[in-house]
């Protein structure tokens, strides 16, 4: 099963990853287990099969398909569950599956049973056999209308014969099974091949014969027409056919140059007028962008301005008193580690402890406040805290954040109001990293607009 698995990620990387039209051929002397045919299930019910791909495998692929998504989905939130469904939705348009199984097998029934979304997904085509009528009939839609060089009871003759011929193939075919035990099947598809096969080789054979024939033809007119006006003729065709060339040339090479003139007039106002027309829609397509991401830029304003407004209730004497305890209280050591963590230094490895934030106790881990201690320590601290709030937010990783997450969604103990308990500038810091968080959050929507908008106006500069 795990080959097959393989090959089924290949076709959906084709399919839902590339986008490419792509055909999965699978016969019944494919299944060598009964699992198989669990998993083409799967895929024609609903299009997924669980487990295919891992998941930062997943992420990797669908974050391809981010501008395509953005494209065919607009009004679309931009989250992995969409995305994902929006690659399944590519493997559904450009993944066809073609099945080749014979109901006269007796495991056909059991596996229709079992796996219902064999027989209710695709579209079956049966090939069953057909009467000699049917056979005569068929050969008669085909051969009726078709120009044969031959009166109409020979034609009517061969379509009755066409019929007879594959009925009489297939009652051999019948009887060799039951005398050898040997299969050969004959079905309508190969009646159609034949009926095709003898159509085109009757048009290739007459087409020679009458080539043929007219280049005789041909040959024996001129000699005679010849023999009778070489003589007569021979100085005064000489002399019209240098005249009837020279002319010839002229005219040619005249229309020639008008042709050409007019067909680049034509192409070059074609071009020009398609050019304008994309660089109208461009602009208006630009700016309505250009808006959205004004729009979404003013939400995100807010989150720096309250983090700007609290950093600046921070003064150096509040720095200094934490920089003063021994051991601070537990609620500033958490603000500190977040801190730690959005300038992206090393914290104490995790060790399982007890922590106290407002007389409430919480299973936490060990804080990395000796790190801070070294941060504080420095003359330009907040300096330092409030350029990163001016510039160095817009490059924060999507890792940082996932740990800060861990501090700031514990709104039980994770609090301002807790933490201005304890000390100024804990409450100050406190606001200040949840508000990163909240700009991060909104600025990951805001960047890829702005990107997809400047790419668009260089292109139409």
């Amino acid at each position: 099963r795990s080959s097959l698995l393989d090959d089924i990620r290949i076709l959906y990387k084709s399919a839902g990853h590339k986008r490419q039209p792509t055909v999965f051929l699978f016969t019944e002397s494919e299944i060598k287990d009964e699992v198989f045919l669990e998993t083409i299930n799967s895929i024609l019910s609903t299009g997924e099969v669980p487990g295919l791909f891992a998941k930062d495998e997943m992420m990797a692929m669908t974050a391809d398909l981010h501008n395509d998504f953005i494209r065919d989905r607009l009004g679309k939130e931009e989250t992995q569950a969409n995305l994902k469904q929006y690659f399944t939705d590519c493997v559904r348009d450009n993944l066809h599956i073609m099945l080749c199984m014979s109901p006269l097998n007796p495991k056909f029934p059991v596996r229709a049973r079992k796996f219902p979304g064999l027989v209710s997904s695709p579209t079956i085509d049966w090939f069953l056999p057909w009467p000699e009528e049917a056979l005569v009939s068929v050969s008669h839609g085909f051969i009726n209308d078709f120009p044969l060089d031959c009166s109409d009871n020979v034609k009517s003759s061969l379509i009755t014969h066409m019929g007879r011929v594959h009925k009489m193939v297939s009652d051999v075919c019948d009887e060799y099974f039951n005398s050898m035990r040997r299969k050969v099947y004959q079905t309508p598809k190969s009646y159609l091949s034949f009926i095709a096969a003898y159509k085109s080789m009757y048009n290739e054979k007459l087409s020679a014969l009458k080539e043929k024939e007219g280049r005789v033809r041909l040959g024996l007119e001129k000699l005679e027409q010849g023999a009778k006006d070489v003589e007569k003729l021979k100085s005064v065709l000489a002399d019209e056919q240098v005249k009837l060339e020279q002319t010839s040339r002229k005219v040619n090479d005249m229309l020639e140059t008008v042709n050409m003139s007019k067909a680049e007039a034509k192409i070059e106002e074609e071009r020009v007028e398609a050019i304008k027309k994309k660089c109208e829609s461009d602009a208006v397509r630009i700016q309505k962008d250009k808006e959205s991401c004004e729009a979404d830029l003013a939400a995100a304003q807010p989150h720096v301005d309250k983090a700007n407004k609290a950093i600046k209730e921070v003064k150096e004497g509040h720095i200094s008193e934490i920089k003063k305890l021994a051991n601070p209280s537990d609620i500033i050591k958490l603000v500190f580690d977040c801190v730690l963590i959005l300038f992206q230094l090393p914290l104490t490895p995790v060790n399982p402890t007890k922590i106290t934030v407002d007389k409430q106790e919480y299973d936490w881990f060990e804080a990395s406040f000796k790190q801070a201690q070294q941060l504080m320590s420095a003359q330009s601290f907040l300096k330092d805290v409030t350029i990163f709030g001016a510039s160095g937010k817009d490059f924060m990783n999507d890792e940082s954040i996932e740990f800060l997450s861990v501090y700031v969604d514990r709104k039980d103990f994770f609090d301002p109001s807790k933490a201005k308990k304890a000390s100024i500038a804990a409450e100050g810091l406190c606001t200040y990293v949840g508000a990163m968080k909240a700009y991060h959050g909104a600025s990951k929507i805001v960047k890829p607009k702005l990107v997809a908008v400047e790419v668009a106006e260089e292109r139409q500069k």
